[in-house]
């Protein structure tokens, strides 16, 4: 522990750089300074609690949360004991115990807000890869070079389809007409073959050798 407090971007923006750690004006920890409504209250005699916090969210979440449960009038004494399904411990001798069930009821709350961690992880790595995508397509801009230039239409030929694979003015080629000439022709002007009938034996040398 440092006897006094040390350089840094807070303590130097708040002036509290080299002075007695246990010295520090309470309201130089207030976020309006002495205009700060906690330090009436406390030049009033009133209770002044202060908890600490360790980043700008904390001071805002809990200093919120406390002005909206004070202009609801809600009382936290009251919602604290509803909350346990048993006798609750006195709120005096116990009170970490007193107020622990209705904690746990609002952390898993907001518990159940918070996205995964490997979704923010994918989340910022898509951010990097997109801005690293931004400055490298800017580069190329500005040396006159585009990574998806657009196609001339009179220049871009024509892709092939069914019917553009031969010419307007030729002729398709039949192969199978070529590799088969008789084939091609008509099936009745094709010339028939003459059918040879077997010749018929001759029986009238047979009728004049009957004996009878």
């Amino acid at each position: 522990m440092y006897r006094t407090i040390q350089a840094t971007a807070w303590s130097t923006r708040k002036g509290l750089q080299g002075q007695d750690a246990f010295n520090v004006p309470y309201a130089a920890l207030t976020r309006y300074g002495v205009e700060d409504y906690s330090v009436r209250l406390l030049s009033q005699g009133k209770f002044t609690g202060v908890v600490a916090t360790r980043s700008v969210a904390e001071s805002v979440f809990l200093s919120q949360m406390v002005k909206a449960l004070r202009e609801h009038n809600i009382d936290l004494d009251s919602a604290a004991e509803a909350s346990h399904k048993g006798p609750a411990p006195s709120k005096t001798s116990d009170p970490l115990r007193f107020f622990e069930p209705l904690i746990q009821s609002v952390l898993e709350d907001i518990r159940s807000k918070v996205p995964p961690e490997t979704s923010l992880e994918q989340i910022h790595k898509l951010a990097d890869t997109e801005a690293q995508l931004a400055k490298a397509q800017q580069k190329l801009q500005q040396h006159g070079i585009q990574m998806t230039p657009q196609r001339s239409s009179s220049n871009t030929p024509a892709l092939p389809t069914q019917n553009s694979g031969t010419d307007e003015n030729s002729q398709p080629v039949d192969t199978q007409a070529d590799a088969h000439p008789d084939d091609s022709q008509p099936a009745y002007k094709k010339a028939r073959k003459a059918k040879t009938k077997p010749d018929k034996p001759d029986t009238t040398d047979k009728m004049d050798m009957d004996p009878s």
